[in-house]
């Protein structure tokens, strides 16, 4: 459950998306021209989290009811990465579409010139039923991780700089023997390895060894843990 709020006749925003069930924190981003945590607005927030909370509550509650859905929980949260990390990723580009260069956030653009983020975004953490079953991402290769150091070290950041221990999908299937050696790979649900389209919403990063990486004729089970990370604007310019 997510509220935008945004002044009327405007492009500025902010939105409020209140934790729940069981959630750690909740997910909230002013922008800096408007937001509704002043004074001119005293209370607004608690209002608009506790209608929040409600409906995830009253949702989750009734979709277990029906015992008929599986649900993933996808909570989008900040991966303690910090905010300089994203921008260096970004380019300048004039009105017809023209590389101007890379941002730089103490120039003074012209109006009308795009700033573009390059590459997927970390779109949050994603929680998927045990035995979820998922593939490889072919060609994700060249998708840029900005300073991230790797993929494994965004997903470790995400989760509290936690060190994953054991391919997520670990000796399975039986033909595959994994070693201790871990990458964050990029990954879809299903069964079979493809490519994605640039722009997807649908890849998630989840440790796996190098093994199962390198072998696209064979899904993966989320066996040893159940905990990813979710990856917007797939290798996109947007």
């Amino acid at each position: 459950m997510l509220s935008i709020t945004w002044p009327e006749g405007t492009k500025q925003f902010a939105y409020e998306r209140a934790a729940s069930v069981g959630f750690p924190a909740d997910d909230v981003y002013h922008n800096e021209d408007w937001n509704y945590h002043s004074h001119l607005t005293k209370g607004a927030a608690d209002v608009f989290k506790g209608i929040e909370r409600h409906a995830n509550d009253a949702l989750i509650a009734a979709l277990t009811a029906t015992k008929k859905v599986v649900i993933q929980v996808r909570q989008t949260l900040p991966a303690n990465l910090p905010l300089e990390d994203y921008i260096n990723l970004c380019t300048v580009h004039r009105p017809d579409g023209k590389l101007l260069g890379t941002f730089n956030p103490l120039h003074k653009y012209d109006e009308g010139v795009q700033i573009k983020e390059v590459g997927s975004r970390y779109g949050g953490i994603v929680t998927v039923p045990p035995g979820w079953k998922f593939a490889n991402v072919i060609g994700s290769g060249p998708d840029p991780k900005g300073r991230v150091t790797s993929w494994l070290a965004l997903w470790s950041a995400a989760y509290g700089s936690v060190t994953p221990v054991g391919c997520t999908s670990l000796n399975f299937p039986s033909t595959v023997t994994c070693g201790a050696s871990l990458l964050g790979g990029h990954v879809i649900a299903g069964t079979v390895a493809s490519t994605v389209p640039t722009g997807s919403n649908t890849v998630r990063i989840f440790p796996i060894c190098d093994a199962h990486h390198d072998n696209n004729d064979v899904y993966m089970e989320a066996l040893t843990r159940q905990n990813g990370v979710w990856l917007t604007n797939y290798m996109h310019m947007a």
